[in-house]
């Protein structure tokens, strides 16, 4: 369903070709680890999950005015803070204890999205923080595409740690 399974494996494919020592290895100081990278994708599906449940929830059937460009997710030239609430704060001790959390979080939007129809994800709207209003559809392939992008930066830690 919009490419979030795809991209879910071939992060589970990349991070299993490593130890839990290196995945914790930060670069620099201000860089993130490859464990803080899944717990900031673990954060921000649960985040996303719970936008997605209210605006379920609500079903005010009120279309986004039209689709934002959630393609410029893929593009790490645009670099983006994210908030501090979905910030790693160190809460994994090794890959296994993030990919649990993240099947976790997973299952849970999984069950939202198989108890609702196509119309439901594409006339119900969800305020996101950096694209603004879009619709329930484009939050879940934003989802996917976000997953990627941290791939990419996945990638990149590991050409810097060598």
């Amino acid at each position: 369903m919009y490419g979030i399974s795809e991209a879910r494996q071939e992060i589970y494919e990349f991070v299993s070709r490593f130890s839990d020592e290196t995945i914790k290895k930060k670069p620099d100081a201000s860089t993130w680890s490859m464990l803080d990278n899944l717990e900031h994708l673990y954060y921000s599906e649960k985040l996303m999950t719970t936008l997605i449940k209210e605006a379920l929830d609500k079903n005010e059937r009120k279309r986004a005015e039209k689709e934002k460009p959630i393609h410029l997710t893929l593009d790490r030239t645009n670099k983006v803070d994210a908030p501090d609430f979905i910030q790693p704060k160190g809460t994994f001790a090794s890959v296994e204890a993030a990919k649990a959390s993240l099947d976790e979080s997973r299952a849970a939007l999984m069950a939202l999205l198989q108890s609702c129809d196509e119309s439901d994800l594409l006339e119900n709207s969800v305020k996101h923080p950096f694209f603004g209003t879009m619709s329930v559809a484009q939050v879940v392939e934003f989802i996917g595409l976000h997953e990627r992008r941290h791939l990419e930066q996945m990638r990149e830690i590991e050409e810097l740690l060598g």
